[in-house]
């Protein structure tokens, strides 16, 4: 988990309070963090959510089956991306943590009740 924080920390300070509000509620529910593909992800029996700073400032947080959540809320946006959806936030006082909270929800029970596969493009083997 160390890595994790050093990771955040290693942020400008805007980014880096977006990413501790977020990685604090996630391993407050007990989500365990990882540094993978360069960024901090977290899994529960599968991966189900990760942080990427923006370049252009802010951090999106991507849910790994986005495309398979409600999105109630309106939230989350695919951006041309087949599986996952995610939300780009800017400032760490208007983070809307009920949406978040709630698309959390509904993915750690997408999890527990049917986890990940990959899917094979046809004609791959």
């Amino acid at each position: 988990m160390q890595a994790v924080y050093d990771y955040i920390y290693a942020r400008d300070e805007n980014v880096k309070e977006i990413m501790l509000q977020l990685h604090e509620h996630f391993i407050g529910i007990g989500l365990q963090p990882k540094i993978r593909f360069g960024l901090p992800m977290y899994y529960q029996r599968t991966w189900l959510c990760y942080l990427n700073p923006k370049k252009t400032g802010g951090v999106e947080l991507v849910f790994m089956r986005g495309r398979e959540l409600s999105n109630a809320h309106g939230l989350l946006e695919a951006r041309g991306r087949t599986q996952v959806t995610g939300v780009i936030l800017r400032d760490p006082d208007k983070i809307p943590m009920a949406a978040i909270k709630e698309s959390l929800e509904e993915a750690l029970a997408l999890d527990e009740t049917s986890p990940f596969q990959l899917k094979k493009k046809k004609g791959k083997k």
